[in-house]
């Protein structure tokens, strides 16, 4: 039989917590280390739809990416959807774990995974751990690394869409802009395009920026390539769930079906205009 703490001891060994920022809430954050664990589901983001999935098809455990909760709770009650879908997971014996930020930057994590699928040579961090022992590990915040053969702001964008099945993709810049070093922060990354002109990177990777993080990359002359946050993670918790399972035969892994992009009419009358 397999517990609760040995998955998050497993998993810890694949993104040690160590790497996460220290504005995040990773680690097993609902639950005890002493349940056993038969059925786990992965997502990016937990809501009352794949709550009630994990509820449903009695997941004993759910690895997300996004941590529930985040930020401090004064109070756990039905009155707000994050305290609502704490009672729901903890009245049906559900844990919860997240890696969040930890995941993102490990040397198998997202950032990781999005600079091998482009194909990136000489990674390192983008901004090193201010921990010696990370640093030396060639640990840190988000990648970067030069592309080996020629490529554009264009074939870039096109060989992320094919392989991650993304529909759609913003960017920022000339399509056919030349490009030879890239930095990569998966989720919202926006902030970090600062440090990709520090680290003379001549295009930026990330899940969302803001408009006026959009026109800094267009001051700095920076391509800027906008994956979108759902789409710029959840491949890698996918493969989370393929780890998992990999490690753990006789526990059943999936990855929730009852999540996805953000939509509804209004998207649906933007894209008429």
């Amino acid at each position: 039989m397999t517990y609760v703490g040995e998955v998050s001891s497993y998993l810890q060994s694949v993104a040690p917590l160590e790497l996460a920022e220290s504005w995040d809430n990773v680690g097993l954050l609902v639950g005890r280390n002493n349940v056993p664990v038969r059925k786990i589901m992965t997502a990016l983001t937990l809501v009352p739809e794949n709550v009630a999935e994990a509820i449903e098809l009695k997941a004993d455990l759910v690895v997300v990416h996004h941590p529930l909760p985040f930020h401090a709770l004064k109070r756990i009650t039905a009155d707000t959807t994050p305290g609502s879908m704490l009672l729901d997971l903890i009245q049906a014996g559900i844990a919860v774990i997240s890696l969040h930020t930890a995941w993102d930057n490990t040397t198998s994590g997202i950032n990781a995974q999005l600079a091998q699928i482009i194909g990136l040579t000489n990674c390192v961090p983008l901004i090193p751990s201010k921990l010696p022992e990370l640093a030396k590990r060639q640990l840190g915040m988000g990648r970067m690394g030069t592309v080996p053969r020629k490529a554009t702001l264009e074939s870039i964008a096109q060989t992320l869409q094919r392989t991650l099945t993304i529909g759609s993709v913003s960017v920022v810049g000339e399509r056919l802009a030349p490009v030879t070093k890239v930095g990569i922060v998966c989720g919202s990354g926006g902030s970090l395009i600062a440090a990709a002109r520090e680290n003379e990177c001549d295009m930026f990777v990330t899940g969302e920026a803001t408009f006026h993080q959009c026109l800094e990359a267009q001051s700095y002359g920076i391509s800027l390539l906008l994956l979108g946050h759902f789409a710029s993670e959840k491949f890698a918790m996918n493969h989370l769930g393929r780890l998992i399972s990999d490690r753990y035969p006789n526990i059943e892994v999936w990855g929730s079906k009852r999540e996805s992009e953000p939509s509804g009419p209004l998207f649906a009358v933007l894209d008429t205009l």
